[in-house]
């Protein structure tokens, strides 16, 4: 027990020094190659984040845990709106780009429309997974027509912070800094997640209720780590396009890999309470940013209510093992 405490520390040291590292390189490297930091956050760093999601679901898939897996993917969506969006928001209101709002949010209300619907039939099965990620490339391939055309270049001055704004930027040293966070932010994550499950197990909580809130909450503290870094740096956009591309990217790739090697099944109170929560919180979260184009204090400390009462609800709902 006390082994796994100290692993737990370690990961989350890791984990902040992953999202310095990742928020910094990616930041910097957007500057130099004409990109706006939002659009780093909707791609290279949402996918750098979810990384554990995608190595602890496929473990999980791979030794016949498919409970754990479609936990940790559904449960860290949830907390990816309610525990990182609303925690950021509650430190500082974050902005979103009108861009992301026409295009981005849509997608990921679809994303998630479509996985409930899969989910229906009792299975995820490999077919559902193929088609999930065919998704998932001809969305990475319109954002790298995007980033060819330079789309947002006219975004550059509003987004990037005044110390980046010199000459000679060093795209070697940001590469390194971005695989050094992505690395730290993998391995932080996987001993996080490792430690907390043995204390929960240790207890006797049922494999659901893990998946759906230690593990996910495990797997998603990257994006919380990098999403509270880059609003203290002076970069919110990156927050909503981290959390928007995290939240495809779990369903699109690693859902879709992980149903391609092994079909998960879903029970149906899954179906009927959780896997509607997460639609639903991304109708919410699209409805706030739509207000105002942010989120506030407010509507921050209103999101992280409704997730802590969510997981508590899970816990009620799935009985001791």
């Amino acid at each position: 027990m006390i082994l796994d405490i100290i692993f737990g520390i370690v990961g989350l040291i890791l984990l902040f020094f992953g999202g310095e590292y990742l928020v910094k390189g990616s930041a910097s490297l957007a500057l130099s190659l004409g990109i706006s930091t939002g659009m780093v956050g909707l791609t290279v760093v949402a996918m750098g984040t979810s990384s554990p999601e995608l190595v602890v679901s496929l473990l999980a898939a791979v030794n016949g845990r498919g409970e754990i897996s479609l936990g940790n993917i559904v449960g860290s969506n949830i907390a990816n709106i309610g525990l990182i969006v609303g925690l950021t928001a509650l430190l500082m209101p974050i902005p979103i780009q009108w861009k992301f709002l026409k295009k981005d949010m849509p997608v990921m209300i679809l994303t998630f429309v479509v996985y409930l619907i899969f989910a229906l039939s009792g299975t995820i099965t490999r077919v559902n997974g193929m088609i999930l990620l065919g998704g998932f490339f001809i969305y990475l391939f319109s954002y790298a027509v995007i980033m060819i055309r330079g789309y947002n270049n006219k975004l550059l001055n509003t987004v990037c912070d005044v110390d980046l704004k010199q000459p000679g930027t060093n795209k070697k040293l940001d590469l390194l800094r971005i695989m050094a966070g992505i690395a730290f932010l993998m391995l932080g994550g996987h001993l996080l997640v490792e430690s907390a499950a043995k204390i929960a197990l240790a207890f006797g909580v049922s494999e659901w209720v893990i998946a759906i809130s230690l593990v996910a909450v495990g797997t998603s503290l990257p994006e919380l780590s990098t999403s509270i870094v880059a609003a203290v740096r002076g970069y919110p956009e990156m927050v909503i396009g981290n959390v928007i591309g995290s939240n495809i990217f779990n369903v699109l790739f690693v859902q879709a890999v992980v149903a391609i090697i092994q079909p998960v099944s879903v029970q149906w109170s899954f179906v009927t309470f959780e896997f509607p929560i997460m639609v639903g919180a991304a109708f919410l979260m699209y409805l706030i940013l739509k207000t105002d184009y942010r989120v506030s204090r407010l509507e921050g400390g209103l999101l992280l209510a409704g997730y802590i009462a969510v997981i508590f609800m899970s816990f009620m709902r799935n009985p001791m093992v």
